[in-house]
């Protein structure tokens, strides 16, 4: 345990989708029913606002024996996923499918989009926004190594320069 907080079960949003989500959301997806799901969940990034906060209130409820994962489902998992599985939520225009009863379509992200968390307590951001491509921090990493910074709040990192980007939130949650 850290001092500013248990150690999280799940290192990243990565991984709680896969150990999680994808296997434990066993219902048909597809273009041409009421369900949508991408593949790709790590392109949108309201799915990964989405899919963060589902981690974060799990890592935090699932210390409580009684009723946590009851609350988590009832007043978090039930609601996001609703918008997320939405023909006119972030995955409306997704092509992917699968059959009844087989988990949720699922690529790996990127290497190093996600980063472990664990050993950095309770993985609380420090304010900073991540590059909306890699999602890294401005100051750490490489880019500390090097010296280089972010372009502005959201933009890319020296890395991902000139590389089309979207502005996400900061790392951590919210």
């Amino acid at each position: 345990m850290e001092a500013d907080g248990p150690e999280l079960y799940f290192g990243s949003v990565d991984g709680f989708v896969r150990e999680v989500i994808v296997p434990i959301h066993r219902r048909k997806v597809g273009p041409r029913g009421s369900r949508r799901w991408a593949a790709e969940w790590w392109c949108s990034a309201e799915a990964i606002s989405r899919l963060e906060s589902l981690w974060r209130s799990w890592e935090h409820l699932r210390l409580d024996p009684a009723t946590g994962m009851s609350v988590w489902w009832r007043d978090h998992a039930d609601h996001h996923m609703q918008i997320l599985f939405d023909p006119e939520g972030p995955f409306g225009s997704s092509q992917d499918e699968n059959k009844a009863g087989q988990p949720l379509p699922c690529t790996a992200p990127p290497e190093g989009l996600f980063p472990d968390l664990r050993g950095e307590g309770t993985g609380l951001h420090d304010g900073r926004e991540a590059c909306a491509r890699c999602r890294e921090r401005p100051g750490t990493g490489a880019e500390a190594e090097q010296g280089k910074g972010q372009e502005g709040p959201g933009g890319p990192c020296s890395p991902c320069q000139g590389e089309e980007t979207a502005r996400t939130p900061p790392v951590g949650p919210y």
